[in-house]
């Protein structure tokens, strides 16, 4: 009986969000991320990528990190659809310039104790490089919109990351395979922790958005990707270290001369 339920308040759900998302296209408002009246966001993804409600309350059940607020959700039709209230502040992307030194480094210090917790969170008994619950990755570093894996080990990742980057040297490639390392942890991660995904008011973090990209990744992989960010100062070079604990320097250098030859890549 509970599973009927559920399953009619989902579809309901659907047939309402899909509704929106119609009225909205036909207004002229295009995109996966629409903004409705009365402090709401409606985003929409497509029903091949994983689905991030579940990701925000999953690591809203294991850390303290300020996350969007979750009305409503439910998967149906083409898509996974998220209501969710506007978050109250701005993007980092946006502040970073207006902040003081001293507020700079209270930001900074606030992301390196929410990654830590993220790292810290239990890993399952059949621990794989993936989305959550196992699911396929979705990277746009990798491979676009289209989703890849789970791999059952960092070598296979690996692995993986040389294969999209067919159109290389494969001598040059057999020499940057040799310098990656098979043997670092597996950890969840954000896998998207650029500026424009986090929000401030003042000195304080209110809130990390964007969590499709999320999952279970080599440890570096956090680093590796926030060196992805584009149109920030100098100095944000220099965040991303002081924010992400570890020294990941070799491993961002070996990732981003695949990258700069891969299909799809940033």
């Amino acid at each position: 009986m509970f599973s009927l339920v559920y399953k009619a308040k989902t579809f309901l759900l659907s047939v309402i969000f899909e509704s929106i998302s119609t009225f909205l296209v036909m207004r002229g408002s295009y995109g996966r991320v629409q903004s409705l009246p009365f402090g709401l966001i409606l985003k929409l993804s497509e029903l091949t990528v994983p689905e991030e409600a579940k990701v925000v309350r999953f690591v809203s059940a294991h850390t303290s990190i300020p996350l969007p607020h979750i009305v409503a959700s439910s998967t149906g039709f083409w898509n996974h659809y998220m209501l969710m209230k506007r978050v109250d502040g701005e993007t980092l992307e946006y502040a970073w310039r207006t902040l003081s030194s001293e507020q700079r480094s209270n930001v900074l210090e606030q992301l390196r104790t929410m990654v830590e917790q993220l790292r810290s969170i239990p890993a399952p008994q059949d621990l794989q490089i993936s989305a959550l619950e196992n699911a396929p990755c979705l990277d746009g570093r990798v491979a676009g919109r289209r989703t890849f894996g789970p791999f059952k080990t960092v070598a296979e990742f690996h692995d993986h990351l040389l294969e999209v980057s067919k159109y290389y040297d494969e001598r040059n490639l057999g020499t940057i395979r040799s310098q990656m390392s098979d043997d670092c942890r597996i950890v969840f991660t954000h896998g998207d922790l650029a500026a424009r995904n986090i929000f401030v008011k003042g000195d304080k973090v209110v809130a990390i958005i964007d969590w499709e990209h999320a999952g279970w990744y080599p440890e570096y992989w956090e680093y590796v990707k926030a060196k992805y960010t584009h149109d920030m100062d100098e100095d944000w070079d220099q965040a991303i270290r002081d924010m992400i604990p570890g020294d990941y320097e070799k491993e961002w250098k070996l990732d981003k001369n695949l990258s700069d030859r891969i299909v799809g890549a940033l």
